[in-house]
């Protein structure tokens, strides 16, 4: 048992994230030299698709991430718990060239059938608190029987980090669509272009809101 709200699908969130990043690479070039010509440059085209992919493929998996913690909210159940100790680890970085030393903490808990549990948490949280401390756990029963410390970090903070890129690239992509749009005339392009924006940054806002709300 893990601290983590299914790691598997975080794994799979940051690959798709990657994975726009070398789409946007590929897409953006192409976008800006067809959109080049002797009278305007390619470059602000080439950025704004960059970014509308990045941000389009971050956002929907922050949306995604944030359903997947709000229903273990809904179908798990608090228990008392205690941080027992830190746990010492490590794991390769991006480039896989070397490895990063972490530092997890080790929490023990009780669940509503009096039976003791003990998890792993998420790298590098707690790092305030001392062994012994009490504190709150979300469980929710199995099998398998998954657990995360109540806190908005280990519930929240993967749909909140990706909500943040997301975010980003779609701030980015409205201030060059205005260089790049701003002063024609709105053509159907650039309303469908301005609605995109719109409707992305609404989902951002929302999911902002929502997750800051939270308990």
């Amino acid at each position: 048992m893990n601290g983590v709200i299914d790691s598997e699908l975080a794994v799979r969130a940051t690959l798709w994230m990657f994975g726009s990043v070398a789409v946007g690479l590929l897409a953006g070039p192409l976008a800006g030299w067809l959109w080049r010509t002797p009278r305007r440059d390619g470059f602000p085209m080439g950025v704004l698709v960059f970014m509308l992919i990045f941000s389009s493929v971050t956002g929907a998996w922050a949306l995604r991430l944030a359903r997947v913690a709000w229903q273990f909210h809904q179908a798990s159940r608090e228990a008392p718990g205690t941080l027992v100790e830190f746990v010492s680890g490590s794991h390769y970085d991006s480039k896989k060239r070397r490895q990063v030393a972490t530092t997890s903490p080790r929490v023990e808990f009780t669940a509503a059938d009096g039976t003791r549990h003990r998890f792993v948490g998420l790298p590098g949280s707690l790092a305030r608190r001392e062994p012994g401390s009490p504190l709150t756990v979300r469980y929710q029963s199995g099998p398998p029987m998954q657990a995360v410390v109540a806190d908005f970090q280990s519930q929240w903070g993967a749909a909140w980090g990706f909500g943040l890129f997301g975010g980003a690239g779609l701030l980015v992509a409205w201030f060059v669509g205005r260089g790049l749009f701003g002063r024609q005339p709105p053509s159907g392009g650039v309303r469908l272009l301005n609605g995109l924006l719109l409707v992305l940054a609404a989902g951002y806002v929302g999911l902002g809101a929502w997750a800051l709300t939270r308990p």
